[in-house]
This record gives structure tokens, C-alpha cells and sequence, in this order.
């Protein structure tokens, strides 16, 4: 292709594209097919003189020279004209920018050391340039960037060349580290020159040499180095410990800084002393030319959001989970001089959400993202921000993680959680744990004590022990406390379960950093009701022994057992103890119970009649069925009957099977009462199961549908349902294909048994009302509800005669401090008699009363009240004050982004800068497939027609 240089550099008057030039890239020269066209257009211009030659008019050589034009324009365009074009295309990459906003990025640092204090605020312009020198912090700095090059998230020992490429830069890191370590300063009361070369022997010899010398070995792919990773430990081992001491050095020469008598020093601290984490984070975003949004600006297009914690689903934040947009390049404003809110106030931290949900918007997946994220690290709510880091790092968005706050624990005494059942039986003890965060000196006396309406429960003296996290087992009484709320209630008004708040709380110590954090509060149910199960079984089998003792010495379960004699009818009635005994003689009397077990009855023990009132004891009345198999095949014989409707299995053959272990499906995992384990973790549990000893046999069934398979058998390749459920109407029905799950005892006692029978059985049964009058029980699903929860509101209607209703029209009052605030409509469930449920709205803090009206009903008649709590969320927000380093360190490796602290956050820059992320598009135009040439030739054309037709010439 030849060309000619550019013809025209014009402003950009079609859209952003310049810089025109004019090419030919036909297959004539372009020097030939200019002098063929030139001579053709001549030919061409004397050749139609002729017939104008007799003018004297303009028109002699008008229309002759429109003819050659044409003529040498179209045998031009054998050269292949082209005019090239380019412009810029704009590929800045988008930095969004995440600020925590939660509750403790609130807190300021006065127990930070005095040389990060003093760098900070030189940093922030709080203090004249020069005061302090960086020397030996750089230094620390730059053996810190050396650890994230080969950190394990990044480093794949299997790729020798991404290894020899993470080791240099590791080698580039320490020489750096070098080169600011013979810079320091030194002094008689600071770090000596004698001090200042040793660390630099020191450095150069374990850390430069070691690494220049391992990445000279992993240079060629070939060359494969024996235990490799373990001279990468070795070799970072010693970088951390050098790097450490490295932080020692510079503390110690900055505290002879903020010894001097200086006044610019002393406001300097004073200054940092009183700002919080989220003043420090906004003055270095934000403040003057130098302010890390404007530099970055002038690069990228930024955004800036606040991590807000996430809120409730009609705050605008939560559609990008939790973040709230502070300013965009795309606004038409100018970077804004403050954050906002003006103070964090998030109830808790959630690091992950807001970042995905953000990120997750972006429409163009060429769109180059990066993400700084300023923090204290106190992640405590939502997924974990490591798995998100490890997402968007696949994805090719790295996250920089910044670091506020001293990563050094303060002197505070908080109490960090609660944890207690959320149901308690009235006779028992609660039986709590309280979990304290303790970083005060060891030794120090304090209180720690529960109090319920003003009375103290509990108290026991304990004594610092600078530990960190600990537990403190409480236990006491609170029998007392529901007889009395129980004497100053209604008469008529029967009180199932009663709501208890207590207060937990730690007298203040002296010097504690955090004041706020020394109370919480702690709730539970009080069930004045015993649990309620039936018991029935065609032998006594162990399963049932088992069964029927463990509930029975548990004072919060009632146990009736039924028991067929060996190979009898309906005739030989049943046996408790060896005794006579009746199965319930009304339907009513068999509603009385929450739960009834069935084991292998024979069926001519059960009576149509009483099968009918089992089905609706599930249907209708909500009571949970649970039934154990055996391999006698007892159950299978109710196919044809009123209880087969009931099972959520179909048998498959009478062979069984022999299992090798049994384990939990997918749904039996989210199921938390089958969480046997109390250690951290899915993991655990899914383990725990496996590791039980399996069942002798499991029963050949498969799950009808609708049906949810919680515990399979497994067998090799073959998979057998062991634990099936499926909702009937109101209840639940459960079916268990084995009877030997007392074989878990083994060596433990009840350690797993106990919790897999009575939390199951709690989750079979009907969810217990809190009260009830003479027309309606009422409850709710819970007595604690977080912000952003809605409220399940149940309630049972029946008539003067004690028989359920279904055709009233009844709501549910809510009242907050004796006002109504509102009506939340219940609809009748029709599956359960008398049954209406109802939710209520998003509901502010608070404590709450619920009471009925009904239709057709007097209020005065509707006596039955229950109440409920919604408080904030509940996170541990203040217990824990110090900036978690190691979860950004992860955070940051995780996506292949670094971790800086606060102090350095502006080297963040030079990893952010642009590297060739502006290209240069072009554009070609053949002028001969183009309106350029085409209009002006029928342009031309036409004049000459037109002059022609004008002169006579036509």
C-alpha cells in the first residue's frame, strides 16, 4: 500500500475521530494511475471543445472541463483510494473506592503507637513534611510488599516461571528495603549506626542473598528445585522477622520525635488522638489537590461508595447490598469534601455484600474494575469477604485492601455475644453462655452479673486475664420470675410460654477503651407446658426403650407409651409397663399431644377411626408424626388404609439393605436440628454423620413426591432414603427406615443421641402458642426479631363450645406502647382447623404487643396478649475495637491485590496507574464504495445535463 502523509489533522468534528490520511491501496501505482487520469481528463476536455468551440460564452470551456473531471476521477479511483482515519478510545479502568461505614470505623486510636500516629498525620498534612523521616517504616514497608509477592494465594510452586517472576519481584522488595535501611536515621538516644548495620547485615544476609539465590535457581523451567516450598517458608519466615524488627527500629526512633518539645508534635497527636477512623479515611480520600480520589481521578473513573452494613429492603442501599454511592466520575458535581454520613452508624460490618452486589452491575464484561476497600477489618456479618475476594480475583478484579486503626488489641473489657436456648422450660435453670472479649491487664477485678426486671439472677466475680475472647458459663433460676408474671397477669387468660429479657452486664474498669460495649441483653421463652408425645410400638424394641427413658428423665417432656402385645389385635388393648393401658379414646383426647411416634403396629391394633384421627391429628390439628420402620414390615401393611395416605415413601421391596454408613443430603445439612456437632462449621457435622456407626439395615424405599430426603444410606454406588420428610396439611410427617439409631451411643452415651431425637422432635411439633383465652391461642413464629425480619403472627379461633372456626375475619392489632400502630390481616389456613396466619411489615426497633379482633366478636372477650422484641442486629459490632490485619492480608492475596495500612496508602497509587490502557482505533474508507466519490459525480454530472439542456445542446 503506498501513501501519502497525512493530508489533514482536523479537530474532531464527527465524533472523536482525526488524524485523516489519504492511502491508495489499488492494484494500479497510484504515480501511473494519476498520469493515466490526468491525460484521460485532457483527452476528454478537448475531445467535447469541439462542440463548444463556436461559443463565446462561459459554456466553451465550462462544460468540456465538468466532462474531464468526471473522467479523471473515475479512472483515479483505479489507485484504490482510501482515507484512513483514527481516534482514541477512553479504556481508563474503574476504581471503585469501598469505605467501611459500621459502627466501630466511629472509634479513634489513642492507643496507636506514637510513630504510625506521627506518620499518619505528616501523611494527612497535619504535620510539616520532613518532621518525621520514613526511612525505617519504608523499609518495614518494603519487606512487606516482598511477603505479598509469595504469598500462598498467589504462589503456584508447580509453575516455575510465575515463581522465578514472584521471587525477583521478592528480591526487588528487599533491595529497596536495603537501599531505605542504610538511609535511616540514627542517633545516640534513638537507634544507633552500630544498631542501623547490623539490621543491614542482617537483611542483606538472611533475606537479600537467600532470595537472590533461590530465584537465580528457579530461573529456567527445567531447573526444578528441591523442596522448594520449604526454602519459600524459610525464606519468608525471615523477611517477617526482620521486617518486625524493622517496626521496632522506627518506634523507637519516632518516639523520641513525640518526646521533643514541640508544639507542632504535641498538636499533631492531640489532633489524631481526637479523630475518629472514618475522619482519618476521609481526610486522606478527600482533603485538598493531594487527596487519593482527586489523584486517582485524574486517571480513572472513580467512584466512591459507603459499606454501609446493608439495611432493611426498602433502603435504597440494600439493592446494592449495603453500599451507598458517595460520588462518580459520571456525576455532574465535583468531588465532594466530606463523607457521608457525617458518622458511621452501621450495625454491622459486612465486607463482602455491598462489594459483589456493586461489581456485579457492571454491564460490560471487557470493563477493567479495580477495588480499594479502607477498613478496619471487623467483618461480623453476611458471607465471607475471602471467597468474595477469591470470585472477583477469577474474574480479573483485584481488591487493595487498606488498613485503619492499631492492629494492636486495646485495653477493653466487652461483652461480645450471648448464647442461649431459645426455649426453656419453666421448671429448669437457664443455662447461658456470655462471651467476653478481655485484652485488660491481668489481674484487675470486675463484676459480671444478670438481672430480669430489676432483680439479680446471677452474679459471679471474675479477674482479667488478657486473653482475648473467653466464656463464662451462667446458670440460674427462673421459675420464679414467670410465677411472678403469671400471678400479675389476666385470670382468664392462660399463659403457654412466656417471653423472658434479661440483662447482661460488666461493671466499667478503669482505663477501659470502650464503655458501650460492657451490656447486652439476652432472651428466651419460658414454656410453661411440657412437651407432650406419644409413644407406640408393636414389641419393645430398644429404639423404644431408648426413646421413651431419654425423654422421660427431661422434666420438659411428657411421655405416654403405648405397647402391643406380641402378635395382638385391637382386642388385647395395649400395655404400658406391662400393664393395661387405652389408646386415647377421643379425638380430642389424641389432640392433646404435640408429637406421636409409631413404630411397627400391627394393623389390626389401629382402628380405621383411630388412623382417621391420626391423619388429621397431622392435617389439622398440625402435631407431628414420626414413623420408625423395622425390618418385621409392620408399616407397609397400612398401604391400603387410611394411615398409608400419610407416608412419604413407597416401599421398593422386603429385602432392605445393609449400609456401609449413612450421611447427610444437601437439605439435611441446612436443617439445623440435625446439627449434632458443636464445633464451627458445616464441615464438622457432614463428618460427625458420616462417622456414625450405621444402621444393621435400612428399610428398600423410595421418596414419594413433595417428599425431602434429610439422611441417605449409602452402600457404594447404591443410595437408599433414611430419613424422609414431608409436610401433610398443618403437620409434618417423618419416616425413618431404621430402628437402631441407639447403636450412636456407643462410647458417648447421648452425646449425639439425645440432641438428634429431641431437636428433631421439637422441629416435628406444631410451634407452641404463647397464650390462650376462652376464643383464641395466639403466638408468634419467635420472640426476638432483628431489623428487617418479618413478624409470623398464628392464631387459633374457636367458638363458645371450644370448636374451631374458619369463617371470621380476624386481624392482627400491634401495639407499641399502648398505641395501635397497626392491623395486619390473618387469613384461615385451611388445612388446619381454626388456624389464621398472618405477617406483619418491616418493623422499627422496639418492643411489641399483639392482641385479636375478630369480627362478630366483642374485643372485651379477646383477652389473650403476646408480645415480641425487634432490636438492631445484633453483631458484636463494638466488642471487638482493633483492626483485624490477617483477614486483609487474605482478603487482598485472595483476589492478587495488596494490603497497605493506613500510613501508606498512597503507594496504592503506583499499582492502580494506568499501564497502556488508552488504544487507538482505526477506521478505512474506499472513496469508490463511498458517497464521497459518488455524490459529487452525480453532482457534476447534473450540472452538465443541466447547463447542456439550457444551451441547446440536448
Amino acid at each position: 500500500m503506498s501513501s501519502c502523509a497525512p493530508l489533514l489533522l482536523l479537530a474532531d468534528t464527527r465524533g472523536d475521530w482525526k488524524s485523516f490520511t489519504l492511502q491508495f491501496a489499488g492494484d494500479v501505482n497510484v504515480w501511473l494511475g494519476l498520469i493515466v487520469a490526468i491525460f484521460a481528463g485532457l483527452l476528454a476536455y478537448f475531445y467535447y471543445r469541439r462542440e463548444t468551440a463556436t461559443r463565446h460564452s462561459a459554456l466553451r470551456w465550462l462544460l468540456p472541463t465538468l466532462r474531464g473531471v468526471v473522467v479523471f476521477v473515475v479512472l483515479l479511483m483505479l489507485t484504490g483510494p482510501v482515507v484512513r482515519s483514527q481516534r482514541q478510545i477512553d479504556k481508563r479502568s474503574r476504581v471503585l473506592v469501598f469505605v467501611d461505614a459500621s459502627a466501630s470505623m466511629g472509634r479513634p486510636d489513642n492507643a496507636m503507637p506514637a510513630g504510625r500516629k506521627l506518620l499518619i498525620a505528616q501523611r494527612l498534612g497535619w504535620l510539616t513534611e520532613g518532621t518525621i523521616d520514613p526511612a525505617w517504616h519504608e523499609a518495614s514497608a518494603n519487606l512487606a510488599g516482598a511477603l505479598q509477592e509469595t504469598a500462598q494465594e498467589q504462589l503456584d510452586l508447580s509453575d516455575m516461571s510465575s515463581v522465578h517472576l514472584a521471587l525477583r519481584r521478592f528480591v526487588t522488595g528487599a533491595e529497596k528495603a536495603v537501599t531505605s535501611i542504610e538511609a535511616a536515621p540514627t542517633g545516640d538516644d534513638a537507634v544507633t549506626p552500630r544498631v542501623r548495620q547490623e539490621i543491614l547485615d542482617a537483611v542483606r544476609d538472611e533475606v537479600l542473598g537467600p532470595a537472590e539465590r533461590l530465584a537465580n535457581q528457579t530461573r529456567f523451567k527445567d531447573s526444578l528445585v528441591a523442596q522448594l516450598d520449604l526454602r519459600v517458608i524459610a525464606l519468608r519466615s525471615a523477611a517477617a522477622k526482620w521486617q518486625q524488627r524493622l517496626d521496632e527500629a522506627f518506634e523507637t526512633y519516632a518516639s523520641t520525635v513525640a518526646a521533643r518539645d514541640d508544639r507542632a508534635v504535641t498538636a499533631a497527636l492531640r489532633r489524631f488522638d481526637q479523630a475518629t477512623r472514618w475522619q482519618r479515611a476521609a481526610a486522606a480520600l478527600l482533603e485538598g489537590d493531594d487527596g487519593f480520589v482527586p489523584r486517582l481521578a485524574e486517571q480513572h473513573r472513580v467512584e466512591l461508595w459507603a459499606l454501609s452494613g446493608g439495611g432493611a429492603s426498602d433502603d435504597p442501599s440494600s439493592k446494592t447490598g449495603g453500599a451507598q454511592p458517595i460520588w462518580s466520575a459520571d456525576d455532574r458535581f465535583d468531588i465532594p469534601l466530606q463523607l457521608t454520613p457525617e458518622s458511621p452508624a452501621g450495625p454491622k460490618s459486612d465486607l463482602a455484600e455491598g462489594m459483589q452486589a456493586r461489581i456485579g452491575d457492571r454491564g460490560d464484561g471487557d470493563e477493567r474494575i479495580k477495588v480499594v476497600l479502607l477498613t478496619d477489618g471487623q467483618h461480623n456479618a453476611g458471607g465471607s469477604p475471602v471467597q468474595a475476594a477469591r470470585v472477583l480475583g477469577a474474574q480479573g478484579v483485584r481488591v487493595h485492601t487498606v488498613g485503619l486503626g492499631d492492629s494492636r488489641p486495646p485495653r477493653d473489657l466487652a461483652i461480645t455475644a450471648t448464647r442461649l436456648p431459645q426455649t426453656v422450660y419453666a421448671a429448669d435453670r437457664v443455662e447461658a453462655t456470655v462471651v467476653l472479649t478481655d485484652t485488660m491487664p491481668a489481674g484487675r477485678p470486675f463484676l459480671l452479673k444478670v438481672e430480669a426486671d430489676g432483680k439479680l439472677m446471677w452474679e459471679k466475680r471474675l479477674v482479667t486475664n488478657a486473653a482475648g475472647q473467653r466464656e463464662v458459663n451462667v446458670d440460674f433460676p427462673i421459675q420464679s420470675l414467670v410465677d411472678q408474671a403469671v400471678r400479675q397477669g389476666d385470670g382468664d387468660i392462660e399463659v403457654l410460654s412466656l417471653p423472658l429479657s434479661m440483662k447482661v452486664s460488666i461493671d466499667p474498669l478503669v482505663g477501659e477503651a470502650e464503655q458501650e460495649n460492657n451490656e447486652a441483653e439476652m432472651r428466651t421463652l419460658a414454656v410453661r407446658q411440657k412437651r407432650k408425645v406419644l409413644l407406640l410400638d408393636g414389641r419393645p424394641r430398644w429404639e423404644t426403650r431408648y426413646i421413651r427413658n431419654l425423654l422421660e428423665r427431661d422434666k420438659q417432656w411428657q411421655v405416654t407409651d403405648r405397647i402391643a402385645p406380641l402378635g395382638g389385635t385391637h382386642r388385647d388393648g395395649w400395655l404400658s409397663d406391662g400393664a393395661p393401658a387405652r389408646f386415647p379414646p377421643s379425638e380430642a383426647d389424641l389432640f392433646s399431644y404435640d408429637l406421636v411416634i409409631v413404630g411397627e403396629v400391627p394393623r389390626q391394633m389401629l382402628t380405621i377411626e383411630q388412623q382417621q384421627w391420626l391423619t388429621r391429628f397431622v392435617t389439622h390439628r398440625g402435631g407431628g408424626l414420626w414413623f420408625i420402620d423395622g425390618r418385621r414390615g409392620k408399616l407397609r401393611q397400612y398401604d391400603d388404609l387410611p394411615l398409608g395416605g400419610l407416608f412419604p415413601v413407597q416401599w421398593l421391596s422386603t429385602r432392605g439393605v445393609r449400609p456401609a454408613s449413612i450421611a447427610l443430603t444437601a437439605t439435611g445439612q441446612r436443617l439445623g436440628e440435625l446439627k449434632l456437632s458443636r464445633a464451627a462449621g458445616d464441615t464438622s457435622n457432614t463428618n460427625l454423620w458420616a462417622n456414625l456407626p450405621a444402621p444393621h439395615r435400612v428399610e428398600d424405599v423410595k421418596a414419594l413426591p413433595g417428599a425431602e430426603v434429610l439422611v441417605e444410606a449409602r452402600d457404594g454406588n447404591v443410595r437408599v432414603p433414611a430419613l424422609v420428610m414431608r409436610r401433610q396439611g398443618a403437620g409434618r410427617v417423618l419416616y425413618a427406615g431404621f430402628d437402631d439409631s441407639w447403636r450412636w451411643r456407643y462410647e458417648v452415651a447421648d452425646k449425639y443421641h439425645e440432641p438428634y431425637w429431641k431437636q428433631v422432635s421439637r422441629w416435628m411439633m406444631e410451634t407452641p402458642f404463647s397464650v390462650r383465652d376462652r376464643f383464641v391461642s395466639l403466638g408468634t413464629e419467635k420472640i426476638t426479631y432483628e431489623v428487617g425480619e418479618a413478624v409470623w403472627v398464628r392464631a387459633r379461633l374457636r367458638d363458645a363450645f371450644g370448636r374451631p372456626v374458619d369463617n371470621a375475619t380476624a386481624e392482627a392489632v400491634m401495639l407499641r406502647d399502648g398505641e395501635e400502630i397497626a392491623a395486619i390481616p390473618l387469613s384461615v389456613d385451611r388445612q388446619a382447623a381454626g388456624l389464621f396466619t398472618g405477617k406483619t411489615d418491616q418493623l422499627p426497633p422496639g418492643r411489641y404487643d399483639v392482641r385479636m379482633r375478630v369480627t362478630g366478636r366483642d374485643d372485651a372477650d379477646l383477652k389473650a396478649t403476646t408480645s415480641f422484641v425487634v432490636v438492631g442486629h445484633q453483631t458484636g459490632e463494638l466488642g471487638v475495637l482493633h483492626c483485624n490485619e490477617p483477614l486483609l492480608r487474605q482478603v487482598a492475596d485472595a483476589s492478587g491485590g495488596r494490603y497497605v495500612r493506613e500510613e501508606d496508602a498512597e503507594s496504592l497509587l503506583n499499582h492502580l496507574a494506568p499501564k497502556g490502557d488508552d488504544t487507538i482505533e482505526e477506521r478505512e474508507v474506499a472513496l469508490a464504495q463511498s458517497y464521497w466519490l459518488f455524490v459529487p459525480l452525480i453532482v457534476l454530472l447534473s450540472v452538465e445535463w443541466f447547463v447542456r439542456k439550457r444551451a441547446g445542446l440536448l
